[in-house]
């Protein structure tokens, strides 16, 4: 009824969608945040169409059937799901019809997932539904570094598929599960086996401090006209007492409240990242604006709503003018600001093509301490080889902690990538440092990298 009557929110509710959609996921690159984006949306419309229209037989398998797909999308909507499924019987349970086939889906739902988390199980030799929240709760709590970890932390255990080689100094190599352009980003599963978390009060508390203030800078700094707006409609719904339309709104979406909330809870127990957060802002907002607008004065909460809807477009222009840009100098691999506007990675990888090396070739990496691999690899990608291994000191430039080696350990160090199948190592190095190498360094032409071959490629 609020709907057809307040056609006009309706337009709010997709600038809402978009705003918070465009703000948070990062559109320069692929992640499967953008389909759990997707699953949370629908989860949230089935649950609400269900509780309207009804839950037929044929719905079971389908709503089942979306948070099984949702699952195997990110482990996160496990726990949505659920959720959502507890949600749906809930308030379907006055309906003896309807509760039972919501428990039936809610069943066929955990069929389902033990299918897929016995898999899981089965290849880790323990029972687990999900490793992101194990090796997550190491790296945010226990003190593990993300790349890479030398030991446990604060938590426990030691590393079973050790990647370390402690005989060449900062060496990592990867070639006992070489599968994907960066094998330890692959399956961070893996290479985390036998650490085991540990709770630690102090260190979890000062996480969700942290993750508060990430919270609080995500609808207070990125979402500040969405915030502001809500808030001048709570506060006049309050201050006239017109607040009739709070609970109407509130009773037919409550499901959808809860299953944004429960995302947030999900993520604030672990990590906040803002491209996690669009969906479950989206309906946060949306049933803010519904709830709160009709209560105001209408004159004002269409002005204001309008006035949203246009900052939205600021928003968003500059956005999208930002995307050329964005894709090129923020997630480089060497130095950003000679790179303001020219797609930096794409260019690392036809140097390397260009250099000699091809789609399928396994290479080694020099990387510093301050870089984090995740974005600077993605020129790997593109140029479809792989990195077997990474020479990364845990302090000072890569290139020249490895001249400081003796000319046996440079030696040793280079035999090592050898047997790892390493073709090759890349390097971002200035001229001087090319001056000064002991290796053979060939120059790409526009990125600054260089290659040092350690063997001729196969195709030579």
């Amino acid at each position: 009824k609020l709907w057809a009557s307040e056609s006009w929110l309706w337009p709010i509710s997709f600038v809402v969608f978009l705003w918070t959609t465009l703000e948070g996921f990062v559109l320069v690159s692929a992640t499967p945040d953008i389909f759990v984006a997707f699953f949370v949306f629908l989860i949230a419309a089935l649950v609400l169409r269900f509780i309207r229209l009804g839950l037929e037989v044929h719905d079971v398998a389908l709503f089942a059937g979306v948070l099984g797909l949702g699952y195997l999308t990110k482990t996160v909507l496990l726990p949505i799901g659920l959720v959502a499924a507890a949600a749906l019987a809930f308030a379907l349970r006055r309906e003896r019809l309807f509760f039972r086939r919501a428990l039936a889906a809610a069943a066929l739902f955990t069929a389902i997932a033990l299918v897929y988390a016995g898999a899981i199980s089965y290849k880790y030799g323990r029972f687990t539904y999900g490793e992101s929240g194990r090796f997550n709760f190491l790296w945010q709590v226990n003190g593990v570094p993300v790349a890479y970890a030398t030991g446990a932390g604060t938590g426990e255990g030691a590393l079973i598929n050790d990647y370390r080689k402690p005989e060449h100094g900062a060496l990592f190599v990867f070639d006992r599960r070489p599968i994907g352009t960066w094998p330890y980003w692959y399956d961070p599963g893996y290479w985390l086996e036998g650490l085991r978390p540990k709770f630690d009060g102090p260190a979890f508390v000062s996480l969700l401090k942290e993750n508060g203030r990430l919270l609080a800078n995500y609808f207070w700094g990125e979402l500040l006209a969405l915030s502001a707006v809500a808030g001048i409609l709570l506060f006049l719904a309050v201050a006239f007492r017109r607040a009739w339309a709070v609970g109407e709104v509130t009773q037919a979406l409550w499901p959808a409240v809860a299953i944004s909330f429960a995302g947030f809870a999900g993520y604030a127990a672990l990590r906040i990242d803002h491209r996690y957060l669009g969906p479950f802002a989206s309906i946060i907002y949306v049933w803010a604006f519904f709830a709160l607008a009709p209560s105001a004065f209408a004159k004002f909460a269409r002005l204001a709503l309008v006035f949203c809807a246009g900052m939205f477009l600021v928003q968003s222009t500059y956005t999208i003018t930002r995307i050329h840009e964005l894709g090129g100098a923020q997630f480089g691999f060497g130095a950003q600001d000679k790179f303001a506007s020219r797609h930096l990675r794409l260019e690392i990888a036809e140097d390397l093509q260009r250099l000699g090396l091809r789609p399928g070739d396994r290479i080694a990496a020099f990387t510093s301490a301050e870089r984090w691999q995740t974005p600077a690899f993605f020129w790997a990608k593109l140029a479809g080889v792989q990195i077997i291994a990474d020479f990364k000191p845990a302090s000072g430039d890569p290139f020249d902690e490895f001249e400081k080696l003796s000319e046996a350990a440079r030696g040793s160090l280079l035999a090592e990538l050898r047997r790892a199948g390493a073709i090759a190592i890349v390097a971002a190095l200035t001229d001087e440092q090319r001056a000064r190498a002991t290796l053979e360094w060939k120059k790409a032409a526009r990125s600054g990298h260089s290659v040092h071959f350690l063997s001729p490629p196969a195709h030579e």
